[in-house]
């Protein structure tokens, strides 16, 4: 079948089985946003998923004011070269070209680029986290190495439904959530960018019907972290008060 018929009767097939679960719309920056995240960026989109406290994002924010010169301190890099660099770095990983991986790292680094995840000054802050924030933050980095440019994806959705204590019947209809997404966004299909927004979106609305209002309340704050759409670009995402009642709530006997 060819590839736009197949792509045209997924699309139709999401749209019929689409519950009536619509929430807060995706900003189109989080989802087709095409720019990686570098320095003083990379680091505060990881840091807004782990839920510092205030006195941790104090400490943090003055080791990235030691960490990242502020913009006219020193002479700007080029942008350009830096994400040409990048690119090319990233397909030398994906053929398994180690000798290039190498090369074009170290350019990075003279270039000032920490291709190692900005692994000194996280090794700075982790002494200050909790267990349970250590943990989010390994997965945020994680996700940001696969994908440099923060955008929202199904699985970043799927994930964070997935880790809501879901009962048996929750975790199937997840499961069917996830292949529907997956038939409509499969890499043989890449739908433009506006088609992409509307199913990753519709993927949302999809998880957003199956969970009950305490687990739909954290899903919609996680959300948020993700880009949303960098949110001031603060290392802090206020808590709504459903969410710190619900949380509140799972911890008592």
């Amino acid at each position: 079948m060819p590839r736009l018929s197949l792509f045209g009767v997924a699309m139709f097939w999401v749209f019929a089985v689409l519950p009536a679960a619509a929430g807060p719309e995706l900003p189109a920056a989080a989802v087709t946003q095409c720019e990686r995240l570098l320095n003083a960026d990379a680091v505060r989109y990881v840091l807004r998923q782990i839920d510092l406290t205030e006195e941790q994002a104090a400490n943090a924010e003055e080791l990235i004011a030691t960490a990242f010169p502020k913009e006219g301190e020193d002479p700007p890099a080029n942008i350009d070269e830096i994400l040409s660099f990048y690119k090319r770095l990233d397909h030398a990983k994906m053929t398994h070209q180690p000798e290039k991986v190498k090369r074009f790292s170290q350019r990075l680094q003279q270039l000032g680029q920490d291709v190692t995840g900005h692994a000194e000054f996280f090794s700075k802050l982790e002494p200050c986290l909790t267990d349970e924030q250590k943990k989010k933050l390994t997965w945020a980095r994680a996700r940001l190495e696969r994908n440099p440019l923060g955008a929202v994806r199904p699985g970043d959705l799927v994930r964070l439904a997935r880790d809501l204590s879901l009962s048996d019947e929750q975790q199937l209809e997840l499961i069917g959530v996830a292949r529907r997404t997956r038939e409509v966004l499969g890499p043989g299909l890449r739908p433009p960018p506006k088609v992409r927004l509307e199913m990753i979106s519709l993927c949302a609305d999809e998880l957003r019907a199956l969970l009950t209002p305490a687990q739909l309340a954290k899903f919609e704050f996680r959300v948020l972290t993700l880009r949303s759409d960098l949110i001031d670009q603060g290392l802090r995402v206020t808590m709504p008060a459903a969410v710190r009642e619900s949380s509140t709530e799972d911890k008592q006997p």
